[in-house]
Order: C-alpha cells, then structure tokens, then sequence
C-alpha cells in the first residue's frame, strides 16, 4: 500500500548534463487520491484535510503538512471567488514547491504570501494570496494536468513555475510502473530497495526512449497547459546552472506566448546552507526563494499608491 515517488536534484556541470538521485520518499495511498477518471494511471492529488508527517534520521524534527479543503498544502482555504483587491497567485512544481521536509509555513509559497502581504500599505493591492499546488515527485506533465484540474478554477493573476532540476527529464508513466513493480518484488521497502527500484525505473526511461522522445512527451504537455493558461502571466523560476541549460529548449517551447517569463533565476542553495542533506530546500532555502520571488513581484506589480 504505497505510492513512490522520487526526489531528485540535478547536479549540473558547465559541458556536463549529471542526474543523481539523493532522495526517496515512500508516500502513502491512504494519503492521496487517485482520480479514475484520469488518463494518467499514477496521476494522483493530495487527499483534503489531512495531516502527513515527514521524518528522516537526519532531520532534527519531524516535518507537519496540513492539507486544505482542497487538498493544497497550504494553512489558508481560499475561495474559488477571488476576493476584491486581491492579487492571486498559484505556485507549481513538485516537492521543491511542496516543501518537502518543511513543515507548512515554511515552504516558499507560504512564506511569500506573508511577505507579499507586509507591503499592503504601500501597494495598491489589499492582499495577496499564493496557492501552493505543487506535489511530491510530478513531472511536466502532472503539473500541467494540476493546474487545469485544480489551478486554473481560482483564476490567478500569475503563474510561477518552479523548475527543480528533475521535471524536464522525469515522466512518470514510464517509470513509475517499473519502480513499482520492482518494489512488489522487494522483500521489504528499505531506502536502499526504493533507491535501486527508482533507478531501474530511469534506466528503463533512458534504454526505451530517445531524448528527442522524451522531449516532445514532455513539450506537449507543457504547451498543453500553456494553451490552458492563455491570457496569465506565467513565470518559470530555477536554479541558475539550470536555467542556463534548459534555455534554448524553453525558448522553442515558449516562443509563440509573449506573456511567459523563461527563468528567474535563484541560487545555488547549497553554498547558503539552505538544503537538507538529500538537496531538498530547508526552511532558509525556502525563506531565499520567497524573497527573490517577493523582490521580482514588488517590481513588477506592486507599484506605490
């Protein structure tokens, strides 16, 4: 009765592309909702109201995500009526925007929702609210289907994508089915099994399919949601070795739609302290992202009253 998902972080050289998977987690059914409607067969969303603890032996306290009525890791239940004088905000991306390892208030999205609205008096903005829509181990195309099935009905004023390091080569309906089913012929779910299990399942991705393959699997679906998203700013936000790489494969994706942004760029969280020891953002690595986030936004959006 489990779900895997994997988190990884690239590691990226200046001439060489390496992936190195630092991080697995075991995620419950009990804790998701797998739609049967979906066309996705590993699709799932985040089950509403509920509470899910995250502890590794290296984490100094156990992490608490409180889910919202709408199964949104976020403190806030938020109406589908955005309310007058609100600038809204929904964040995507997988478990750098879920804030996996951090308690709640701490991911990103959440703290900068609170720094948004510490500028109310000086903006013409009376509040800010920021949608935390991002999921444990998504790719591209999961992200995109979230937005459409959950984001989209709140009617945002901006889009921000946040790019990890891991969406633009991971897919999951390739391999997930054989991650799983080499974990159902485990003896047990130790982190070493899961680690070699997640590695047969990329392994299978890399030997069965051409990086041209994977691209326009993965191109479609981007462009999927950027049909759906039509007429909202969308900014796209990553870690500056991979915003670099990935540049011209967005500008090819991105070059009919004038109102996305390819990369804002935010630094090496490492060199800050601000990772946990499998390259997850800690609670400062969040704290960094909310603030150059917070910064672009005031610029662009919040102008003195």
């Amino acid at each position: 009765m489990i779900l895997v998902a994997a988190f990884g972080w690239h590691f990226y050289q200046k001439k060489l592309h390496q992936h190195q998977v630092l991080g697995v987690s075991i995620l419950k059914k009990e804790e998701m909702i797998f739609p049967l409607t979906s066309e996705f067969k590993h699709y799932s969303l985040l089950k509403p109201d509920a509470v899910v603890n995250a502890q590794e032996s290296w984490m100094p306290y156990p992490a608490i995500s409180r889910y919202n009525h709408d199964g949104l890791n976020d403190r806030t239940n938020y109406s589908l009526q955005k309310p007058a004088g609100t600038f809204r905000i929904v964040a995507l991306g997988d478990s750098f925007t879920y804030g996996h390892y951090v308690n709640t208030a701490e991911s990103w999205p959440e703290q900068l929702e609170a720094l948004l609205n510490l500028q109310t008096q000086t903006c013409q903005f009376k509040n800010f609210e920021v949608l935390n829509l991002g999921v444990h181990g998504f790719d591209v195309p999961y992200i995109a289907k979230r937005y459409q099935e959950v984001g989209a009905k709140y009617h945002p004023d901006l889009i921000i994508w946040f790019e990890s390091g891991f969406e633009f080569s991971r897919v999951n309906e390739i391999e997930v089915p054989i991650t799983e089913a080499c974990l159902d012929s485990q003896k047990g779910s130790t982190q070493s099994a899961i680690m070699n299990c997640w590695d047969k399942g990329v392994a299978y991705r890399d030997q069965h399919f051409s990086q041209q393959q994977l691209t326009s699997i993965i191109g479609a679906s981007l462009q999927s949601f950027l049909e759906s998203r039509k007429g909202t700013t969308t900014w796209f936000v990553s870690f500056s070795s991979l915003a670099e790489l990935n540049q011209q494969k967005m500008a090819n994706w991105l070059k009919p739609y004038d109102d996305v942004s390819r990369f804002f760029t935010v630094p090496d969280l490492k060199n800050i302290q601000g990772t946990f020891p499998d390259g997850h953002p800690n609670s400062v690595g969040h704290q960094t992202i909310a603030k150059i986030v917070d910064k672009l936004i005031l610029e662009r959006y919040c102008q003195p009253q």
